[in-house]
């Protein structure tokens, strides 16, 4: 038997132990649905983290697309990350980096998230990519972006919220649907676009400092 999902994700849940959903269907700890790993929380957290460790400084690409977590995965001081793959995934838990050096493009793409996604004093070589639907806002602080952010995600009742970000070299926003505040505070931007922009129920807020000149935007400036 093999999980219901590895042929849709390309393999990489091979030889993972198997669960036994509601469908009747069997599924990896990874792909599971959230209601067959009720109870199974320490083994996904265990088996997440020794795939992820063991990829560390020995493999170039480590894929975790369609996975479904139960628990807050957090990247801490983390510098010689894979080139990693996160799409199609839903996170129920908070998602966080901190305080790590990545050396390869970081992808959050197509993915759900019910809980916060963080970013806090670290820094992306290479870029990073978010797509999806937020549940629980977009923070990150103190950051630094040396190649190209790119964000299109849909922003259901939150906030996306960039703060004291000494350089963010390429930052783009596509086809962006939100009826929270988008704010970037005291943020240093070598170039920003924003195209597609949907404003739901109100005009957010927009700060950035570009040049060292503070400005103040709607985004009615970009429409």
């Amino acid at each position: 038997m093999r999980c219901f999902k590895e042929k849709e994700f390309g393999g990489w849940c091979k030889g993972e132990e198997l669960l036994t959903a509601p469908d009747k269907n069997q599924y990896c700890i990874f792909h599971a649905p959230m209601e067959a790993k009720k109870g199974k929380e320490k083994i996904f957290q265990q088996r997440f983290y020794k795939r992820l460790n063991s990829a560390i400084g020995t493999q170039p690409d480590l894929d975790f697309s369609g996975m479904i977590s139960p628990i807050p995965i957090s990247f801490i001081e983390f510098t010689t990350l894979p080139n990693f793959q996160f799409d199609d995934c839903e996170f129920y838990r908070e998602v966080h980096f901190y305080g790590g050096e990545y050396n390869n493009v970081v992808h959050l793409t197509r993915s759900k998230f019910f809980d916060t996604l963080s970013i806090d004093k670290s820094i992306f070589h290479k870029g990073l990519k978010i797509s999806g639907i937020l549940h629980n806002g977009l923070k990150i602080h103190t950051a630094i972006f040396n190649s190209k952010t790119h964000i299109e995600v849909k922003c259901v009742d939150c906030d996306i919220f960039f703060g004291n970000c000494p350089s963010i070299s390429d930052l783009e926003f596509i086809n962006l649907a939100s009826n929270g505040e988008l704010s970037i505070i005291k943020s240093n931007i070598s170039s920003l676009q924003m195209n597609n922009i949907n404003r739901e129920r109100h005009q957010p807020k927009f700060w950035a400092q570009f040049c060292n000149d503070l400005l103040y935007y709607r985004f009615s400036k970009f429409l």
